[in-house]
């Protein structure tokens, strides 16, 4: 099962934005001819490109974590989908790290190198900056692990209440007597509907609805080609189905699922 698009998306300008960066501390980052322009804005100090670019790591990364929390279960237990989630956090951690470690005053580095220098042996500068080096991204791959344990955590957690949602969901779309209004604009729009315990749709199967799936606390109605045609999420304060409104689904809006068991003796 692959993730979300909007998983993926997120994912994508999180790292183009991690590097970017790096980039900037490294490298650095101006503005064509020297301007002080960053996309449609004009700064003032280009020097400040490094901390607008650490914002948006910052943003994007807490919005990577809870895009992950959305995803389904076989998703996340996926090998190789989780190593790709843990990578994209050492990178944007690391860039995060260095963003930080930027910011010290050199007076601060100066006095923790002499303090070090006192009690580590004398080595060759490149290999100190080959150390140096290693510990940013040790201790990046460090942290990017226990967040991502953490996060991996968080959605099991959200998967158990979801399964627990979907079983009572599950007791509900076992009794008699579900309408489906498909047509908010008209008041004869209506038609039984029933849920099969295969997956398929009983009273009022058409191309339209022809089988049905819970996914998380969703109930989601699929055509007769298999594409989601709606997607409903169950108010308990009205006891029915209310239609999500998802752009990706195919039906028409504001669709209700409700129990009326009187409506078989009006058809």
């Amino acid at each position: 099962m692959e993730p979300t698009n909007s998983y993926i998306r997120q994912k994508r300008i999180l790292t183009i934005f991690s590097g970017l960066l790096l980039v900037s501390i490294f490298v650095g980052i101006e503005a064509p001819d020297g301007g002080h322009s960053l996309l449609p804005f004009k700064l003032k100090d280009p020097s400040s490109i490094p901390h607008i670019l650490a914002a948006i790591v910052i943003y994007n990364f807490v919005q990577h974590i809870l895009n992950w929390r959305l995803q389904i279960e076989s998703a996340r237990r996926e090998k190789n989908i989780y190593t790709d989630f843990v990578i994209t956090n050492v990178v944007s951690l690391s860039s995060l790290v260095v963003y930080l470690g930027n910011q010290i005053p050199q007076k601060v580095y100066e006095e923790v190198g002499s303090l070090i220098a006192r009690y580590t042996p004398v080595w060759p500068e490149w290999l100190d900056i080959v150390f140096q080096i290693f510990g940013v991204f040790a201790a990046s791959a460090l942290l990017a692990i226990r967040v991502s344990e953490f996060a991996q955590k968080l959605a099991s957690s959200r998967q158990k209440k979801n399964t627990e949602k979907s079983e009572n969901i599950l007791a509900l779309l076992n009794q008699s007597g579900w309408v489906l209004h498909f047509n908010s604009k008209s008041a004869h729009a209506r038609k039984q509907i029933s849920f099969m315990p295969d997956g398929n749709i009983g009273l009022g199967k058409n191309k339209n609805e022809s089988s049905w799936r819970l996914t998380g606390e969703f109930l989601e109605l699929l055509n007769s080609e298999g594409k989601v045609f709606s997607r409903f999420k169950y108010d308990p304060s009205s006891n029915r189905f209310l239609h999500t409104n998802d752009e990706d689904t195919l039906s028409l809006r504001n669709q209700i699922i409700y129990i009326d068991a009187n409506f078989k003796d009006r058809v």
